[in-house]
């Protein structure tokens, strides 16, 4: 992320969302999914096919070491996440709030209005995040 001069720098991590919904009839096949993906083979499927570096440090180590290719990249990445890594914020509606915020900011950097394009926006994040109020 960018950061003003005297600022720390900062890595965004924590941005996978796995979880089993509670109404689920196939919980158990959904942890076994889980762990899949996460600690499993499908980690290392993932990371090839997607080149998005999960928390498994097998996977991290895989990459990073000096035979793999693009190792120095990695190396760069791994060493900004551990160093500079800070935790998205853990709240519901996060997601959804970053989305319309990203949508309009592209929107105001391509020549919309400003105050009508965040007008909209926070009205859009007030209908969305309804879902979460009980």
């Amino acid at each position: 992320m960018p950061y003003f001069e005297g600022g720390v720098p900062v890595v965004g991590c924590d941005s996978w969302h796995i979880g089993i919904n509670a109404n689920s009839k196939h919980k158990e096949e959904a942890a076994e999914f889980i762990k899949y993906i996460t600690v499993g083979e499908g980690s290392g499927i993932f990371l090839d096919s997607q080149n998005n570096i999960g928390a498994n440090m097998e996977q991290i180590a895989r990459i990073t070491d000096a035979s793999a290719p693009d190792h120095e990249v990695y190396a760069l990445l791994a060493s900004d996440l551990e160093n500079y890594s800070v935790s998205r914020p853990k709240t519901p509606g996060y997601n959804e709030w970053s989305d319309v915020v990203n949508a309009a900011i592209e929107d105001i950097r391509n020549g919309a209005d400003v105050k009508s394009t965040l007008d909209t926006s926070a009205a859009r994040i007030d209908d969305i995040l309804k879902k979460y109020t009980k």
